[in-house]
């Protein structure tokens, strides 16, 4: 599970020549912004939670790349990425001052705990994942929602950008179990799943399905 700080170390170099071709740097950066924002608030929408609740809760993501996931946010909003310095540089210093821990989730160092910690498509892009969700627990308290999406795909994409790769479905779940988080995931598109988890709950992931409500996605 761990690969190691060598091969990790190249997929991080790759995972920054990515960005560096794609629309990161195409874009305005206040297009980039505004579309950072949109998928935001899309990504809350289509797991339940309102304004109100992330105006109020204190937020971590992990793995944020180029995205300022939680800008414009009030309150307690951290973020961690490893390559920050370098995104701030490729945007010639226009990218805002965001409160980013460089770190790796492995080694960073945080004291605090979090309502929500998010995780998206982020996993397979870490050295150990097994410590990294380790690392997360934590960093949540006793009724903190871990959002995490991954996608599984049943032969390698770019070994080379994602050292751990997640080819079926029971692996992620399996892992998560593992470590004690249990809840709900949905598959979205047959290959990136979202999961809604707790820790030290009942040991228990079930599937939802597209039409379920709010209450049922929440019976822990």
């Amino acid at each position: 599970m761990d690969v190691g700080p060598i091969v990790w170390k190249i997929a991080q170099t790759n995972e920054l020549s990515w960005w560096s071709s794609s629309s990161f740097i195409i874009m305005k950066y206040n297009e980039w912004v505004e579309k950072c924002i949109i998928n935001r608030n899309n990504l809350f929408k289509s797991i339940f939670i309102s304004d109100d609740d992330l105006n109020i809760y204190s937020i971590l993501d992990i793995g944020c790349g180029g995205h300022p996931m939680l800008y414009g946010l009030p309150g307690k909003k951290v973020s961690i990425e490893p390559l920050w310095n370098r995104f701030k540089f490729r945007f010639k210093n226009k990218i805002k001052d965001f409160n980013v821990i460089v770190s790796s989730a492995e080694d960073a160092v945080l004291e605090d705990t979090f309502d929500m910690v998010i995780i998206k498509n982020v996993l397979d892009h870490c050295r150990d994942p097994n410590l990294v969700l380790k690392r997360i627990k934590s960093w949540m308290r006793d009724n903190s929602l871990l959002v995490l999406s991954i996608y599984v795909r049943e032969k390698d994409f770019m070994p080379s950008h994602h050292p751990n790769q997640f080819h079926y479905k029971n692996d992620i779940v399996n892992l998560l179990l593992s470590n004690g988080f249990g809840g709900y995931f949905k598959c979205y598109k047959d290959v990136i799943y979202y999961f809604l988890l707790h820790k030290d709950s009942n040991s228990n992931i079930k599937m939802v399905d597209k039409n379920t409500k709010r209450e049922d996605i929440f019976c822990f």
